[in-house]
């Protein structure tokens, strides 16, 4: 054989194990030429350190991705998380996915995408969430805008010792039943000031967190309308919030019965800690804050109570979910991993292990409702309802506001609602212009 065949020869054969090392992957070649085997990497911003838990559900996509991956960014808070936002999306700079308060949906409406119905159906979303996901809080007749893993809604939380010491073997189920408590558990100086609270409720926000929920909570309780159909301004300032304001403000009136409480007393969650308020309404986050404060703390979790006449049981939500940015070049993937991750009981699952929170989808709902730790909050997340808030921020402080009015004597309940929806309808025209 003369030299120039055996260079023919071994030229053809260098080639074909080239192409059978391409061809099994060893050396690239072919391969890149099938886009899903390129690295893609979803970008996610939140508040919180959740880091762990979000790359760890890269795992969902890469049997169609095989070099998916997550990047997380967490922000100790709201404040420092919008901050940031703003400034992303002001930059063209905006992650793929963003964390969403149920109530900021209207809010932040023009820089997210809707979820396509081709990843999760209107029936489908009825059939694994609550109905205040698919009804109030992140869809409606037009789409779906955000999905949840967890969800939180305001509970009783109550001092066991000092229930027990006034005679009081269960809490509270109805607001009557506080009535007639609030005489045996408040305790007064020779000065009649308060030293101990039968319930932390009637004051502003500086002195009671979470106040402007709970005065929606009572609103939405009584039957007001927050907002009209086509979302365009507020319509709470009828009989219903004038009665529901005046209810909550009537534990911060001296000249009320069920007087127990005043804008010199310490915050309310301080107070429940240092056993000076026997009860306060909260969330399921704020227990990691109570035992903080005082880890040797007796204490109970009930349902918020309820009218004595009331039909049927209503709790108010305030829970985060994820949606798309309208700035992410990845909006058909970002929405592939967002539906099978917060559909999926194992990552729900670790989810609520690793963060904390009761579980939101609905068979997960059914076997919280057996546990002596989730039941209370899973009972209410069935029965949860908010309102979409044109800006949640601003309207805490005009509830807060409004409620200062009624508590100084400024104005009469039924003023001091109007005098709200007043100031959040100015809100819709600044929207609107």
């Amino acid at each position: 054989m003369n030299r120039s065949r055996m260079l023919i020869i071994g030229a053809v054969g260098i080639g074909v194990a080239l192409f059978i090392l391409i061809l099994v992957g060893i050396l690239p070649g072919l391969q890149t030429n099938d886009p899903k085997n390129n690295p893609i990497t979803i970008s996610i911003w939140g508040i919180g350190n959740d880091n762990e838990f979000f790359i760890g559900t890269a795992d969902s996509m890469k049997t169609e991705y095989p070099n998916f991956s997550v990047q997380y960014k967490g922000f100790p808070d709201k404040e420092s998380y919008m901050y940031a936002l703003t400034e992303a999306f002001s930059l063209g700079k905006a992650p793929d996915i963003i964390s969403v308060e149920n109530a900021d949906i209207p809010k932040l409406k023009n820089k997210i995408a809707q979820i396509p119905s081709q990843y999760i159906s209107p029936l489908q979303l009825q059939q694994s969430f609550p109905e205040t996901v698919w009804r109030y809080d992140f869809a409606d007749k037009n789409g779906t805008y955000a999905l949840p893993y967890t969800i939180d809604t305001l509970v009783l939380f109550y001092n066991r010792d000092i229930l027990g010491n006034a005679g009081f073997i269960y809490p509270p189920e109805t607001w009557e039943a506080l009535d007639e408590m609030i005489p045996k558990l408040v305790k007064k100086d020779k000065d009649e000031n308060i030293e101990q609270a039968a319930i932390s409720l009637g004051g502003t926000e500086r002195t009671i967190l979470h106040a402007s929920d709970i005065l929606s909570s009572l609103m939405i309780r009584a039957g007001a309308k927050m907002v009209n159909e086509e979302f365009t301004q507020a319509s709470f300032a009828g009989n219903e919030g004038k009665s529901a304001m005046e209810f909550y403000t009537k534990f911060s009136d001296p000249k009320s019965e069920t007087y127990t409480w005043n804008e010199t007393m310490p915050f309310s969650i301080d107070a429940f800690a240092s056993e000076q308020s026997a009860m306060i309404i909260g969330y399921e986050r704020d227990i990691k804050t109570i035992k903080t404060k005082n880890q040797n703390l007796n204490f109970g979790i009930a349902p918020i109570p309820q009218p004595k006449s009331a039909k049927k049981t209503l709790s108010y939500p305030s829970y985060f979910g994820y949606a798309i940015t309208n700035q992410s070049k990845q909006k058909s993937i970002a929405a592939s991993y967002l539906v099978r991750t917060t559909l999926n009981k194992t990552i729900a699952t670790r989810f609520v292990e690793k963060i904390g929170g009761t579980p939101v989808l609905l068979s997960l709902l059914n076997e919280a409702l057996g546990s002596s730790e989730k039941s209370v909050f899973a009972r209410q997340a069935l029965v949860a309802r908010g309102w979409p808030q044109i800006d949640s921020d601003e309207i805490q402080t005009i509830f807060s506001d409004s409620i200062s009015l009624v508590i100084s004597k400024t104005l009469d309940p039924q003023n001091a609602i109007k005098d709200a929806e007043t100031k959040i309808n100015k809100l819709f025209s600044r929207r609107a212009l």
